[in-house]
């Protein structure tokens, strides 16, 4: 385990057709490549860096910090302004604790991957790993953002949130333990191309939150025990197939006002309730469940899944005959039971294999 991380970097790394030493050393490397230096936190090396933060102020984009358990925990805030890798020894025993306040990551450029770590105790209203947005973004003209960010590999554990992203583009969340979050695990926010895979998002309130956002693929994670394990709210051209959502207190996915998004070979069992969406305007809108394997659907036919349809339309046509008619203004909420359906539900259950 102690050289998982540090293979996955290895490879990444290859991919930029680089070559670098499989097997780190306890001085800080100077050794260049074609994507950069070495720097070394922890560890008894001479010339390595006692603070995280160190190491990255002094890396270059293309640099990769490379932090050892030895001197964990690390009781830091790092901000990464580099477009470099910050690689964890072992993710059970590199901790970057923010000691409750603050953020233990907070990411303010693009181009970073971030493996090897656990995450952790972030501050009362702050966040595991966060892009560096500004967050009161109604009074700034251009918020930053943050594209091409791997999180790989990590335990993300006891924050507000897991993960935020938000204004950011090329995403992907691949193989992390996220757990007991005290909102949502992983929340994506005005993101277009993201991919969240093979990760555990488990005790959290929210397990993954997907809102105004576009093209996000979720798939083979197994999301459980949490309040809600998905929800998606104005969001579009989603994906969700082979994920096991499971023990669900509340409701396995909500879709609220989404549009194309398909819902494909899932797993859904032990859920309060499986499933429930928010239609307005229009109850045709393309979102379609298709093959998903219900352990709630005892029959052999389709399985409904029951939701609501707000009829604006009709709301507001009503609304400006009765101030024209009547003298009175408002337009009444009209909102009925709508119904959609998996046509072909899955017999048995998939086989979803967990984390690689």
């Amino acid at each position: 385990m102690k050289r998982k991380c540090l293979a996955i970097g290895i490879i990444l790394l290859f991919l930029g057709t680089c070559i670098i030493p499989a097997v780190a050393q306890d001085t800080q490397k100077t050794q260049s490549t074609s994507r950069g230096n070495w720097l070394y936190v922890g560890g008894s090396g001479p010339g390595n860096y006692t603070k995280i933060q160190d190491a990255v102020d002094n890396a270059s984009d293309g640099d990769t910090v490379f932090v050892y358990d030895d001197s964990s925990p690390y009781f830091e805030n790092v901000m990464v302004n580099k477009s470099i890798n910050l690689f964890g020894e072992n993710r059970e025993t590199t901790i970057i604790d923010a000691n409750k306040s603050g953020s233990p990551i907070n990411l303010n450029t693009s181009f970073i991957t971030i493996c090897g770590f656990t995450v952790q105790n972030s501050g009362e209203n702050e966040i595991g790993v966060e892009s560096g947005i500004v967050r009161d973004y109604h009074s700034s003209p251009f918020p930053r953002v943050c594209d091409n960010i791997t999180i790989m590999g990590n335990i993300i554990i006891n924050n507000k949130f897991g993960i935020y992203f938000s204004y950011s583009n090329n995403i992907s969340i691949i193989n992390n333990i996220i757990t007991q979050n005290k909102h949502c695990g992983i929340l994506c926010t005005r993101t277009h191309t993201s991919t969240i895979e093979h990760n555990e998002v488990t005790k959290n309130d929210e397990g993954i939150g997907i809102y105004s956002s576009g093209s996000t693929e979720i798939t083979h994670n197994h999301i459980k025990e949490n309040n809600v394990s998905i929800r998606l709210w104005g969001s579009s051209i989603n994906h969700i197939s082979e994920n096991s959502i499971l023990n669900s207190s509340d409701t396995g996915i909500i879709l609220d006002g989404n549009v194309n998004t398909r819902i494909k070979a899932n797993n859904f069992i032990n859920n309060t309730n499986d499933a429930y969406f928010e239609y307005a305007i229009l109850p045709f809108t393309g979102n379609r469940f298709i093959n998903n394997y219900w352990d709630s659907n005892t029959g052999s036919g389709p399985k409904t899944i029951i939701g609501t349809y707000e009829m604006a339309l009709l709301s507001v046509t009503i609304g400006i005959l009765a101030a024209y008619i009547l003298g009175g203004y408002g337009f009444p909420e009209i909102i009925i039971k709508w119904f959609v359906f998996d046509w072909n539900p899955a017999k048995e259950p998939y086989d979803i294999p967990g984390m690689s």
